[in-house]
């Protein structure tokens, strides 16, 4: 009885352990394509209308507009 409930206590941690490192390895793949990281806007009204509306909202503490660099024609909402 005793050496089934630390099987189970070994198969859980080795599920757990492969689920941390999946989540990681995920987690450094995403972040190489930074152009999907912050909402992008067409110009810097609608970017800084949207911020504040968000701003109200309370999803976001602040925030701020800059060019993207990838595309200077648009602007990326940036929070925190």
């Amino acid at each position: 009885m005793r050496r089934s409930v630390l099987a189970k206590l070994g198969i859980a941690g080795g599920v757990a352990a492969a689920a941390a490192a999946l989540s990681l390895s995920g987690a450094t793949a995403a972040s190489a394509d930074v152009s999907r990281l912050y909402p992008t806007f067409a110009s810097y009204t609608e970017c800084v209308y949207t911020g504040n509306t968000w701003a109200q909202m309370g999803l976001l503490y602040g925030y701020s507009c800059i060019p993207a660099s990838w595309d200077n024609s648009k602007y990326e909402l940036h929070s925190w």
